[in-house]
């Protein structure tokens, strides 16, 4: 029983409380101030309780829609992406809720803190969501993910998920999401070739050389099929890695950016000064992000663009982009002639071969350059290297060869301006010679500045012509012999 203490003065307002007491099964006891509760009252408490009961799990059940998801409209972008992905079919919360009964009530306590934040307009604009291994791998989706071994990623790419999920990487955790996450605009819970580039070029950068986690034929299948690489020149891979060629001599420019982490990043985040004075820890860095929270790669670090020619950077002369007193080795390498019309490229050049392919080894005594790097020089083992004992004096002939017909070339040219400049200053045939000579002497020197080795077979042709305009303007130079004289007597 219970006590009540009625309003004597509003018969009204006690009528209708005596109603509504029937309702429950309560029944207001005679010249008393008591409640007594009727038979009916635990069938109503009971009815009361099943209703309040269904309220709840009809609440439960909607909140726990992906439609209900879409309420909050910071949600709307990835409730979108979500609609045309490959997990389109798949519930939100059965991602983003921990198995188990104790992930459920930490979800549905999450929920209602960012239900009071909607309500009172303090919502983060940037919403962060940490999808559990748990989550991924539990019965009915990806639990046997890892006993699937290899799989070819995009038709290209070998990849294994066991020993990235169960093994440290680089000396850290990864998790599902380090590498499936929202940075692929339209592709919820995707891939993007960009994730796996941080991890295997960061830091791999060498100097001139590229050096990936794993090397290159971790990931890409040697190409087997056979290159034209022009109308009498053709390439096959296998030829070359047999040998032991690194890919990076000719695909030295398939790799552009850093991955680093700009300073100002942090701020984005985090507001504390002992936080910040931590950036260059890179392992408590990643253990707190990566391992413990999951954060995205990229709210993070800058792109790496991997790939044959990664645009928007250069594509090709990757030395000349410092070394700016290069433009006629490369002109001449890459089939640019002397008043830049278009000449046969070496057969380097038409390969795709880069600059550091052959300046590989370093020459200490040549110094250091202003900028502070080190120089480095073509030997015969550069060639070795890619085309077999053979090719070991191959340059060495080829620059042996070179400076004879330059030499040569110096002394006939010397020897003809001296002829022309001999000639009087009306001489019909002076100006001819003379513009035969200025184009005798930027070739000449097109090559001796462009080095010849860079593209022998056009130097050795362009020389054959600077040695045939000088022979033609000596030859105009020279003043006819005479007539012969009549002989005494004669005629």
């Amino acid at each position: 029983m219970a006590e009540l203490h009625e309003d004597k003065g509003d018969n009204g307002k006690v009528s209708l409380l005596h109603r509504f007491m029937h309702l429950l099964g309560m029944e207001m006891g005679r010249g008393s101030h008591l409640i007594v509760l009727t038979r009916r009252f635990p069938f109503v408490l009971l009815g009361l309780g099943v209703l309040g009961l269904l309220a709840l799990g009809g609440f439960t059940y909607y909140t726990s829609t992906s439609g209900f998801c879409n309420s909050c409209h910071y949600m709307e972008p990835y409730y979108a992406s979500w609609q045309h992905s490959s997990h389109k079919d798949v519930p939100c919360e059965k991602c983003h809720y921990a198995p188990g009964v104790g992930g459920f009530i930490k979800a549905k306590l999450g929920g209602l803190t960012e239900v009071i934040k909607t309500v009172t307009h303090t919502e983060s604009p940037m919403p962060h969501a940490e999808v559990l291994d748990a989550s991924c791998l539990r019965k009915g989706c990806h639990e046997t993910r890892l006993l699937k071994g290899k799989v070819l990623f995009k038709g290209k790419y070998h990849f294994d998920h066991t020993p990235h999920l169960t093994e440290l990487r680089r000396g850290k955790q990864l998790h599902c999401t380090s590498c499936h996450s929202q940075i692929v605009q339209g592709g919820h819970i995707s891939v993007t070739e960009s994730v796996c580039f941080n991890c295997h070029f960061k830091g791999e950068v060498h100097e001139r050389y590229l050096d990936p986690v794993a090397g290159c034929t971790k990931c890409h299948s040697m190409p087997t099929e056979t290159f034209q690489i022009s109308a009498d020149l053709t390439f096959q891979h296998k030829d070359f890695v047999d040998r032991g060629v690194e890919c990076w001599k000719c695909h030295f420019d398939s790799t552009q950016g850093t991955g680093d982490v700009p300073h100002q990043v942090c701020q984005d985040c985090h507001n504390r000064p002992e936080d910040l004075e931590k950036y260059s820890d890179s392992a408590l860095m990643h253990k707190q992000h990566v391992d413990l929270h999951k954060v995205e790669c990229f709210q993070c670090h800058s792109i790496i663009r991997h790939g044959l020619h990664p645009q928007p950077y250069p594509t090709r002369d990757s030395c000349a982009m410092c070394h700016t007193n290069h433009s006629l080795q490369a002109d001449l390498f890459n089939g640019i002639g002397p008043d830049g019309q278009a000449v046969t490229p070496s057969v380097h050049s038409q390969a795709n071969v880069d600059c550091v392919a052959c300046h590989e080894f370093l020459t200490p005594e040549h110094g250091k350059a202003q900028v502070g790097m080190a120089t480095y020089e073509v030997t015969g083992q550069a060639c070795v290297q890619c085309h077999g004992p053979g090719a070991k004096d191959l340059v060495k002939t080829w620059t042996d060869a070179l400076d004879s017909m330059q030499q040569g070339a110096e002394t006939a040219l010397t020897a003809a301006r001296a002829s022309v400049d001999a000639l009087p200053q009306n001489a019909p045939q002076r100006k001819d010679a003379e513009a035969a000579l200025d184009r005798a002497r930027r070739d000449l020197d097109y090559v001796e500045k462009g080095h010849g080795v860079h593209n022998p077979e056009y130097a050795f042709d362009l020389l054959d012509q600077v040695s045939a305009t000088i022979s033609q303007a000596a030859g105009a130079a020279t003043p006819p012999p005479a007539a012969p004289k009549p002989a005494a007597g004669g005629g």
